[in-house]
């Protein structure tokens, strides 16, 4: 996948081995991240996409997808080895938009 350019479904299985098997949900999932990653930015088309943007919306791409398969306990796994997914959680919103530690005066 080239640089500068958003994932779609065909390229996010080339970095994302677990992606879902079923094409339209994967799809759905791609498109549904990448639609909350671009608003959360406030991203306009012609605007720049940087690593940052790419690998937040991967990030927040599978975090849709663990959010789906999660138990009624809001959990993913089984025994020592469980998440809790957190969709568009602090670390993507941080990756999308990095906040400095020095403070704005204006």
């Amino acid at each position: 996948m080239p640089k500068g350019e958003w994932y779609d479904e065909d390229s996010i299985r080339e970095v994302w081995a677990d992606a879902p098997l079923d094409v339209e949900v994967c799809e759905l999932i791609v498109d549904s991240a990448l639609e909350e990653v671009q608003h959360y930015l406030s991203w306009k088309t012609g605007d720049p996409v940087l690593a940052r943007h790419r690998l937040g919306q991967l990030q927040h791409t599978k975090n849709l997808w663990n959010a789906q398969r999660v138990s009624p306990g809001g959990t993913v796994g089984e025994g020592d080895f469980v998440i809790t997914p957190h969709p568009l959680d602090w670390s993507v919103k941080q990756r999308l938009n990095p906040k400095s530690n020095v403070p704005v005066i204006g």
